[in-house]
């Protein structure tokens, strides 16, 4: 008789999809098994504004097609306060195939280097 591994509490939550979530996003991906309740209830106070984020990123870089944009020139762009919003979205896009890295890079307002990122169309 073989002993099967316990599977860990992933396996556990169930899926929460918000009605304002593309179908493709995936609420599990971005959630630890070692993270407290209370991010758990922040990420559900938040319902679906990953999924808007996510969105609204895409939207911008398919209008602005062939040019490649950084976080920042994304976040200026769309009129959010906080550019966080952006980064955090991008792997998420890139995963799904919407969004890809380019070889470039672009100089933020900090002297940083930042990833440009384009539309894939």
């Amino acid at each position: 008789m073989t002993n099967k591994p316990k599977q860990g509490k992933l396996f556990d939550i169930p899926v929460r999809v918000n009605a304002d979530d593309p179908p493709w996003y995936n609420h599990i991906e971005h959630r630890r098994n070692s993270d407290p309740d209370t991010s758990d209830m922040a990420a559900r106070s938040a319902k679906g504004l990953a999924g808007k984020h996510c969105l609204l990123i895409k939207n911008l870089l398919v209008s602005v097609s062939p040019m490649s944009l950084n976080y920042e020139e994304i976040s200026g762009r769309l009129g959010f306060d906080n550019q966080n919003k952006v980064a955090r979205r991008m792997v998420d896009l890139e995963r799904q195939g919407l969004v890809e890295r380019t070889n470039e890079t672009r100089v933020t307002k900090s002297g940083r280097q930042a990833q440009l990122w384009k539309a894939v169309v």
